[in-house]
């Protein structure tokens, strides 16, 4: 079963539920109530029963009426740094301008022109992969040999040979196709293993880019 993106969730409304059969409203609200027990559970985490550090269970313990009085102090707080923002804008636009170039940051200059590979990239391979089933309603799709790919990505690797070793470049392209019920499924590249280190501030998952 596909896991739900955004742009599967755009496409879906009234009339797209409407226009299904009983079968395929029951696969797409499965997959639907799948996705909210996922949210549900994620928004239930905690450091006791996950990785995340101890100094995340005070923000989600805050209750309503901590946030409403954070929410009504803010706006207070807000509008008396406009007004200082304002008189100290006032006041440097009246100081003398000083002469010469200002204080440059660290890293590349906004503006300045990048430098990036000029030689194209050509593949020895080209991996091809199409959407085996439709992320709405969980049906079967035929591959389009004519289809074009919506997105694709090079990975070099390096192979061992006899006398040294060689760069291999493979193209991967990931395609779309469209279902009987009218779901545009897009096929994207898989996350893969995850690290997990407690009290660490974030998980390290490995992605074929």
């Amino acid at each position: 079963m596909n896991r739900l993106s955004k742009e599967d969730l755009a496409q879906m409304n009234r009339d797209y539920f409407q226009s299904l059969d009983k079968q395929k409203l029951v696969e797409v609200a499965g997959n639907l109530h799948s996705l909210a027990v996922e949210q549900i559970e994620k928004l239930e985490q905690n450091s006791s029963n996950s990785s995340l550090p101890p100094s995340s269970d005070q923000f989600r313990s805050t209750s309503s009426s901590e946030l409403e009085e954070k929410q009504e102090t803010g706006s207070e707080t807000s509008v008396s740094e406009s007004k200082q923002e304002k008189k100290e804008v006032s006041e440097e636009s009246e100081k003398p301008k000083s002469k010469g170039f200002g204080k440059k940051l660290p890293g590349k200059q906004k503006g300045a022109k990048g430098i990036w590979r000029t030689t194209p990239l050509v593949a020895s391979e080209i991996v091809a992969h199409h959407p085996l089933t439709c992320a709405s309603c969980n049906s079967s799709l035929e591959i389009d040999p004519d289809a074009k790919p919506h997105m694709g990505y090079y990975v070099l690797e390096l192979e061992k040979l006899d006398s040294g070793i060689e760069v291999r470049c493979t193209l991967h392209h990931y395609y779309q196709a469209t279902c009987s019920c009218g779901h545009h499924t897009k096929i994207k590249p898989q996350f893969g293993y995850v690290s997990v280190v407690e009290g660490r501030s974030r998980d390290l998952c490995l992605v074929p880019r």
